[in-house]
């Protein structure tokens, strides 16, 4: 039986959930799923009270889900002021009978109507008052209109009836079919009608607002179709639906006209027309085109096995609100073929789930199926059973590899075909990469190379997908396929046939880490100045890579020596908290970009050549203009003389004049904020100060006193070979025998190795000699170390240890990788000197360590563990703990400082191999970092004399929010767990420095601001984090000003002026605000 108090807390929960509304590229969705929704047109005025139940349930019973209604503004204010909602008026009681009814509203409050109503709507006592004029930029009529359109939601909101309440109501609409008669007004319709956007978006419906007819419609309006036939409408945005707001069943009479009728065939006909909609992706020498037309698209790159499923919305949508068109990805065949022909597709492998939810967030996708991927990946993303397949050459003319590669590129087709994700389909995918760089590597294949790229581009045209295949780095890459470019900079790139796109596939944010090495840090300025020049110089398509780089969970890092975090500097960081600037300030540009969208890929090029690297660039069309004025100089400012005018650009940046007038973005100023993040303790309940630890040891008895593995060889072979990568270990023992009278018994002698082993641990009789890792990138080294030799047996255990095989190069797969020898025991007896070469020997070989083959790091794993005499900085050992889940929703980390080298485990899931004993050098590193001159990856280095990576992600659903979780932790080296500890990253604080005429925004991501620890107006000297008072200062008290405006709340804007801050004497030179806020 149900008990009361159960049914009423149902009940309840019922009553207040929120209906989520918002949209794609295909559809309206609702609570995340895309709907077909057929609506329908009842106006309540015109009607009873006591017909609107019939009317509706009809309307249900008809087969909608919505019933869609003008509000009339002369109705319920006949008089100003005075209002009238009674009776076939009574708004809010017509949409609480379609509430009642079970369907949605389409709540369309204009104010204008049209409607074939009574002055449309419009009362007469507004086209009485003084100076008057309607649906323009007269500050009269504005005023009335919003007066008007807020109480209307004010209203509704009151009765909670907007779906983002838990009501009916899905859409808004402001003014109506505007479009239709826009011409006259000129420029100030164009105002007025960003203005309506404006002020829309203002009232905070949350639900997405639409302006039917409306083809400049402002981002986020949805402009919408009405007519009698819309099957050829195309939105102005690639993220709005294709909406038809008014399919008109017939039409209206006039006295002494006749009776209209369009017949029922009409209708349907064009319905089917229009439910079949697929999009067609194409392309000419400007542009990607989308249903016919040239865009500019802007994409990133988010690796989806770098994240997870749970955190795979969130960056989407963040790269939605970035102003993002597309994501790009790889595919890795390793990860999903990691044995031939067992595929894995779960989890963070779920390439499917990946791009619906892109679909899902209305943006397209590029998938670069490669196959080979290169990505900083373990071995590039080929499996390694490919290079062990008997005469396996990779990425040649060999038909092993293209047998194999074809079979994986098909396979994946097919299943994404399956489920219609093609845009050809009517889903997200507009681009489709083959092969990856081959152009860069592909001088030492030869004909062979050639022959091999032309056999790529006819098989992958082959299969048919129905949109454009891409090549990049690849000049010469075969019809039809779409060669682009990859780097830091591809403005003066050109593609090898007029007919294809200058497209970017990877400008670079930032740079990825290898152990021992530093934090690289790509500017700001630097990637807005690459863009924005690259638009400028013909530019149409271009992808972040990366813009959330992730982290390299399990063994997936490559390399060798590729960390485990892939934050790669980007706009998204690790963990996927927004990296401001750098997201703020690209979110800027693409704004302007799209704004110019079409200025961009129609218009007329002419360019100016100023001297001293300064020029201009015109793009011209019937309607307007839009300049770029660039700034290629590292040294100094330029002053740009166009029509009249004088700008002054900044060195090494670019300004963009949409109008050629108006600067409205300049890459080297930055108006976002920059954010500090931090790192907080860990404020679960009941959580100790540091962590109760429990050890076992790594059980190698087998190998150190035995030799005893699983098979035995009498060479020493590549690691890759045995290992076929399922592990990163390997050992390598051999005995080696002494008879009791040999003159270098219990003598010292050498052992001598020649080693392509990452890392390389010693045995000799269960006794560790040393250990040795590659450093400087110098993988092929000599470990040497002096030994004494019992008589008898004597067992010499080596242990090899990869981190991340090679991904990239030439005929990369041969790389070495182990111990390939040749391996010698030296001896000195007098004046002879004994050589013995154990190459030959009988080697006997196991792969992986005893922990892994039991799986300590199960949650589950039953083996004994110890408390006592926890040991400290002993090698192959193996450590567990206990811990609360961080509270609240920021992302976690686990400090893994003091630890030596390993693998880490939460709930038995891999967060990947940690290694802080790596220090990087105290050389390098460049705390002033000028953004001027062109980037490269030894530039703006930081962290000197740090180990390379100290924090781990955990993602959040790896843990339990309640109850106990466990970190496992695998030591080779040697470390102290006494010091790991979890902790949350979040914003600490947040500062900007910008000048005059700019409005700033601080935001502490929902959490409030409690404290201005810096400000000042004039002309401060510092940085974010050590700002100083310049030499003027305004009169006022800035920092009085901005706790007053922000203290307390999660982000406020300020505009930055003399009004506001006062007017200080800084002579001539330019006024600037410099704040630094505390969250």
């Amino acid at each position: 039986m149900v008990s009361l108090r159960f049914l009423l807390c149902f009940l309840f929960v019922s009553s207040v959930y929120a209906t989520i509304v918002s949209h794609d590229g295909r559809a309206i969705t609702i609570d995340g799923h895309r709907r077909v929704l057929l609506s329908g047109s009842i106006h309540y005025p015109r009607s009873t009270p006591e017909m609107w139940p019939d009317l509706i349930k009809k309307g249900k019973e008809g087969g909608l889900d919505a019933i869609e209604t003008y509000v009339f503004w002369n109705a319920h204010e006949p008089t100003r002021r005075q209002y009238d909602f009674s009776g076939k008026l009574d708004l809010i009681r017509f949409l609480k009978t379609i509430q009642n009814e079970g369907l949605y509203v389409v709540l369309r409050i204009g104010p204008y109507a049209c409607a074939e109503w009574n002055y449309g709507g419009f009362p007469v006592w507004l086209h009485n008052m003084p100076g008057m004029v309607f649906r323009t930029t007269n500050k009269a009529y504005m005023d009335e209109m919003q007066n008007f359109t807020t109480m209307i939601v004010d209203m509704v909101k009151k009765e909670k009836l907007f779906a983002s309440q838990g009501g009916p109501i899905i859409l808004a609409q402001i003014e109506n079919e505007y479009g239709n008669v826009m011409g006259p007004y000129g420029e100030s319709g164009k105002a007025y009608i960003k203005w309506c956007a404006n002020m829309a978006q203002s009232l905070d419906v949350g639900v997405p607002w639409i302006m039917c007819q409306q083809n400049d419609a402002p981002k986020p309006m949805l402009n919408t179709c009405n007519g009698f036939y819309c099957d050829n409408f195309v939105p102005n945005n690639p993220n709005t639906p294709k909406m038809w707001t008014e399919n008109w069943t017939g039409w209206f009479k006039q006295w002494g006209g006749k009776n209209p009728h369009r017949t029922t065939e009409d209708e349907l006909l064009i319905i089917i027309i229009c439910s079949v909609y697929a999009t067609i992706v194409s392309h000419d020498g400007r542009a990607i085109t989308i249903d016919g037309h040239r865009r500019v698209l802007l994409s990133g790159s988010i690796h989806y096995p770098r994240s997870t499923p749970e955190m795979w919305p969130d960056l989407i949508k963040k790269s939605k609100e970035g102003g993002l068109d597309a994501i790009e990805t790889y595919v890795f065949w390793n990860a999903h073929e990691p044995t031939r022909r067992q595929y894995d597709f779960s989890g963070k492998l779920d390439l499917i789930r990946f791009l619906k939810t892109i679909q899902n967030e209305g943006l397209y996708a590029v998938l670069r199926i490669g196959p080979y991927a290169c990505a900083e990946w373990n071995y590039g993303g080929f499996p390694v059973w490919l290079h062990n397949m008997p005469g396996m050459v990779f990425r040649t003319t060999n038909k092993a590899y293209m047998d194999e590669m074809q079979n994986f590129t098909t396979m994946i087709v097919d299943m994404v075909k399956k489920e219609k994700l093609f845009a050809s389909q009517g889903g997200p995918i507009i681009l489709a990469q083959i092969e990856n760089e081959y152009g860069n590597v592909m001088g030492p294949y030869g004909e062979s190379g050639k022959a091999y790229i032309k056999w790529c581009a006819n098989m992958a045209q082959s299969l048919d997908v129905g949109v454009p295949w891409i090549m990049c780095q690849q000049n010469d890459a075969p019809q039809p396929m779409l060669n682009t470019c990859n780097g830091f900079y591809c403005d003066n790139f050109v593609p090898n046939n007029p007919n294809t796109p200058k497209m970017w596939t990877e400008n670079w944010t930032g740079w990825f880490k290898q152990w021992g090495g530093k934090n690289p840090h790509r500017t700001t300025e630097d990637v807005a100045f690459s863009v924005a020049r690259f638009f400028q110089r013909g530019g149409t398509f271009n992808n972040y890579y990366m813009y959330h780089g992730g982290t390299n969970f399990d063994r997936t890092a490559g390399g060798p020596y590729i960390t485990t975090s892939y934050d790669y500097d980007a706009p998204l960081d690790e963990y996927g908290n927004l990296s401001q600037p750098k997201y703020g300030h690209l979110k800027q540009l693409h704004d302007v970009l799209h704004s110019i969208e079409k200025t961009l890929t129609y218009g007329n090029i002419s360019t100016i050549d100023f001297g001293n690297s300064a020029s201009a660039t015109i793009y011209k069309t019937e309607e307007g203009s839009s300049c770029f004025f660039g700034n290629g100089n590292e040294n100094s400012d330029a002053t740009i003389s166009f029509q009249g005018e004088s700008y002054v650009v900044p060195a090494w940046s670019v300004t963009i004049l949409p109008d050629c007038k108006n600067e409205a973005y300049n890459t080297a100023k930055i108006t976002t904020q920059t954010s500090m993040m931090v790192k907080k303790p860990n404020e679960a309940e009941d959580t100790p100060s540091t962590l109760k630890w429990s050890w076992r040891p790594e059980n190698m008895d087998n190998f150190l006193l035995k030799g005893k593995g699983e098979s035995t060889q009498t060479q020493l072979f590549d690691q890759k070979v045995v290992t076929n990568d399922q592990s990163d270990y390997l050992w390598y023992m051999t005995t080696v025998k002494f008879k009791k009278r040999d003159p270098f018994v219990g003598k010292t002698m050498s052992l001598r190795i020649n080693s392509t082993a990452h890392v390389l641990h010693a045995f000799v009789n269960g006794k560790n000699i040393g250990n040795q890792h590659a450093e400087n990138g110098k993988f092929n080294y000599v470990f040497e170390k002096d030994v004494k030799f019992k008589s008898g047996r004597n067992v010499i255990a080596l242990l090899s240890i990869t981190v991340g095989l090679a991904n990239y190069g030439a005929f990369f797969e041969s790389k070495p990788a182990g111990i390939t020898g040749p391996i010698f025991i030296t001896g000195i007896n007098g004046d002879e000197t004994i050589v013995k070469d154990l190459s030959a020997h009988k080697w006997s070989y196991k792969t992986g360590l005893n922990g892994f083959d039991n799986q300590l790091f199960r949650t589950e794993a039953m083996s004994k563990w110890s408390v006592e005499n926890v040991p400290f900085n002993r090698t192959m050992t193996w450590y567990k703990a206990t811990f609360k889940s961080p509270l609240g929703n920021d992302p976690v980390v686990v400090d893994l400082m003091g630890l030596g080298k390993g693998t880490a485990w939460v709930n038995g899931n891999n967060i990947g191999r940690y290694w802080p004993a790596f220090i990087s050098s105290e050389n390098g590193c460049d705390a002033k970092c000028n953004y001027r001159g062109a980037y490269h990856a030894e530039k703006c280095l930081t962290n000197c004399g740090e180990p390379t990576q100290r924090w781990y992600h955990v993602p959040r659903s790896f843990l339990n929010a309640k109850g106990d979780n466990t970190l496992v932790l695998f030591e080779e080296m040697g470390g102290n767990p006494s010091l790991v500890s979890f902790q949350t990253t979040r914003v600490g604080s947040v500062c900007a420095n910008v000048y005059e005429k700019t409005i700033i925004e601080l935001s502490c991501d929902r959490k409030p601001i409690s404290a201005i620890k810096f400000a000042s107006f004039g002309n401060p000297d510092g940085n974010c984090g050590s700002f100083e008072k310049g030499t003027c200062e305004s009169s006022k008290n800035t920092a009085d000003i901005l706790t007053q405006e922000c203290v307390g709340k999660e982000k406020c804007s300020i505009d930055v002026s003399t009004e506001k801050f006062g007017a200080p004497d800084c002579s001539g030179a330019p006024r600037r605000l410099a704040v630094e806020a505390i969250c």
